[in-house]
């Protein structure tokens, strides 16, 4: 068993008083932590690290939260941008027919403007008038 002086008289005290037994001069710290026994002080480190843990969590879920938020917003931005920046559609939708009649426009000024089908459809051409003076001449 330990004891504690009295600072003030001088008495040696027993561990668990908490003041002195001659004058009543509060003991130290020391014998107030050894009173309160090691549950009590594992207790109290088991709180602080318990609010440690739970600030360190929230802190993450924040950080998470924010960079999930910020994505977001900068999607939402680029779409609006890629929106504005589509051409505008004509307040009449087009009948299937022009809509298909468009489509293969585009599709024969393509072939139009190609080098080897235009050699080709030439090549073709200057066949059909060779062969035309023989079926003529047979005729």
């Amino acid at each position: 068993m330990h004891s504690n002086k009295c600072r003030n008289c001088g008495l040696v005290n027993a561990d668990s008083d908490m003041g002195c037994r001659r004058c009543g001069f509060p003991l130290g710290k020391a014998s107030r932590s050894s009173v309160r026994g090691p549950r009590a002080a594992a207790r109290v480190s088991s709180i602080l690290y318990m609010l440690l843990a739970v600030t360190l969590i929230g802190g993450a879920v924040y950080y998470v939260y924010n960079g999930f938020e910020k994505s977001f917003n900068e999607v939402k931005a680029s779409e609006a941008k890629r929106l504005a920046a589509q051409p505008k559609q004509s307040p009449m939708p087009l009948s299937r027919s022009e809509s298909d009649q468009q489509r293969t426009d585009s599709y024969k000024n393509a072939v139009a403007n190609s080098p080897n089908l235009s050699a080709s459809q030439k090549h073709n051409d200057d066949i059909k008038q060779l062969m035309q003076p023989a079926k003529q001449a047979s005729k």
